[in-house]
């Protein structure tokens, strides 16, 4: 199904920003350079941003799919 790719897509996104976030802590945590802190900033922003939209367009998607599959069934019903 087109959602359920949806889905994986857009987490998968997320897992991987989240895991490149934890990378650009660790090197910041290390040298303490500004420069990696505003980056670390970018990807924190980066990840609100897909997090929100994962909430707000992916997950209603799905349970718009959900209710049409659940109406179209109880008619049958």
């Amino acid at each position: 199904m087109k959602s359920d790719q949806l889905v994986s897509d857009t987490l998968q996104k997320i897992k991987d920003a989240e895991k490149e976030l934890i990378k650009l802590r660790n090197e910041y945590l290390s040298k303490q350079e500004p420069s990696l802190k505003e980056k670390v900033e970018e990807k924190k922003k980066e990840i609100e941003r897909l997090r929100a939209y994962y909430k707000d367009n992916v997950m209603a998607s799905c349970n718009e799919s959900y209710e049409a599959k659940r109406r179209r069934l109880s008619k049958y019903d």
